[in-house]
């Protein structure tokens, strides 16, 4: 290789070093994966949804269970129960990757909408007393309205401690997810 082509590959290589850099710093820090990271494989959140509409009650229960943590990404499997009329039906149970960084794009995804109120509450589940933020929302669009308030704590395994929602528009709904349960071991 002759002098000109070992400075235009260092060149080439450089700049592709530089993009890469750049793409990296483009990236930001996981809150959902920070959260998980904390625990040991084997932690895990459950929770019960209750659900109103139309005169139907359904409830489901969420087990979040963490399986695995690297550096890149965590594993959590989703174990779905649906109780409707006093039927259970066991969903599949899907393996949720999450990885550490995210585009800014898909964290501003995830960032609240609608957004008009937050605080922090104590609210006891399961026993114990839990430090909370929350964060209230309301949509309006037409003639519709949709409310959701949704408490979390960095203690807990996924974060989520409770969530309310309701709609009143094309049909009344309504529904409560609350923390029934959780196993949280510390690194």
């Amino acid at each position: 290789m002759n002098g000109l082509a070992k400075i235009v590959v260092g060149c080439v290589g450089l700049v592709g070093a530089l993009a890469s850099a750049g793409l990296a710093e483009d990236k930001v820090d996981n809150p959902l994966y920070q959260n998980w990271a904390q625990f040991k494989p084997g932690s895990y959140a459950k929770l019960k949804q209750v659900t109103e509409a139309v005169g139907t009650n359904a409830e489901t229960i969420f087990t979040y269970t963490l399986r695995e943590v690297t550096a890149e990404k965590i594993v959590v499997e989703k174990k779905t129960v649906v109780i409707l009329d006093g039927q259970k039906k066991e969903r599949p149970t899907p393996r949720l990757n999450y990885a550490a960084k995210l585009t800014k794009e898909e964290a501003e995804k995830q960032k609240p909408r609608g957004m008009f109120a937050e605080g922090q509450e104590d609210i006891e589940i399961a026993g114990r007393k839990i430090k909370t933020k929350w964060v209230e929302a309301e949509v309006k669009k037409d003639d519709r309205v949709s409310r959701t308030k949704l408490w979390t704590s960095e203690g807990v395994p996924g974060r989520t401690v409770k969530i309310t929602s309701s709609r009143t528009h094309p049909l009344k709904m309504s529904s409560t997810r609350e923390l029934v349960e959780f196993k949280a071991d510390r690194k």
